[in-house]
């Protein structure tokens, strides 16, 4: 069989993301996790240099929009608005490895979802003849479960409103998930920087570093460190009440040992509460 090509490999990730609630609602809390608190344009060696109209250009729907091209299409479009102008700015997923540069962005989904076919075949036979494969269920489920690990997000998140696992069982489960939104993150603000430094240097006729900087940290540590996680998938509808209720009283048992002080305890509540 011929290699595919990276059209029909980008038509079918279109495909699947479209045809499976699951693909859709993981590219969903990525969108969510990236765009986390939104980002701000800053001059870190004159901070009165940008005005806000300048430094608020990009907003956290045209984010999602960008994170979602690049996972489904392997290209985001980031829309800014710079006073007076609208800039569509393409940026190329990160490549698998950085030593990989290619002309196209790497699609995300692909190494991922390349069973759709078959949970497709399967799917379409159980809903023609519903007892004509007794063992086709569990495969569909096997198919499913297989693709959601690859992405990062268990299935069994996604088909329960609470998820009530233990704190150490939802942060191993979604660490891959946390790590690569992280460097999703990195990622999409140095190139964003790369684009929008020309258009704010020309608007303010400005010659300083500029940098795209995000509102909320994503990778923190100590007692917040999936304080994001759960605010994104909470955002999504989706509430880890496990992992939620763990660390309050955990943070709360500590607070009243005086083994944290009441500010970190009070971060805590923030993110969890």
């Amino acid at each position: 069989m011929a290699e595919m090509t990276y059209a029909e490999k980008r038509q079918r990730c279109r495909k699947c993301y479209e045809r499976w609630y699951f693909v859709k609602k993981i590219v969903a809390l990525y969108e969510e996790g990236v765009s986390w608190g939104g980002c701000r344009v800053i001059a870190p060696a004159d901070p009165d240099k940008i005005p806000l109209e300048y430094s608020e250009i990009i907003g956290i729907d045209a984010i999602k929009d960008g994170v979602r091209g690049m996972m489904v299409e392997g290209v985001g479009k980031f829309e800014v608005q710079i006073p007076g102008h609208t800039h569509k700015l393409s940026i190329l997923a990160p490549p698998q490895s950085p030593s990989i540069v290619k002309a196209e962005g790497q699609l995300f989904l692909w190494p991922c979802i390349q069973n759709d076919q078959e949970l497709e075949k399967l799917v379409e036979d159980i809903e023609k003849v519903p007892a004509a494969i007794p063992e086709a269920g569990p495969i569909v489920d096997q198919l499913m479960r297989g693709m959601c690990d690859c992405l990062g997000v268990p299935l069994r998140f996604l088909q329960n409103n609470v998820v009530a696992d233990a704190p150490i069982f939802v942060k191993d489960a979604l660490m891959v998930f946390r790590g690569s939104v992280g460097e999703l993150r990195r990622y999409i603000a140095f190139h964003l920087r790369e684009r929008i430094k020309p258009l704010i240097c020309k608007a303010l006729n400005y010659e300083g570093p500029i940098e795209v900087a995000w509102n909320e940290e994503w990778l923190t540590g100590g007692w917040i460190e999936y304080g994001p996680v759960y605010q994104a998938f909470r955002a999504q509808g989706i509430w880890l009440e496990g992992l939620a209720q763990g660390m309050l009283e955990s943070a709360r048992q500590a607070s009243e040992a005086r083994l944290i002080p009441r500010a970190e305890y009070k971060e805590v509540v923030r993110w969890f509460g």
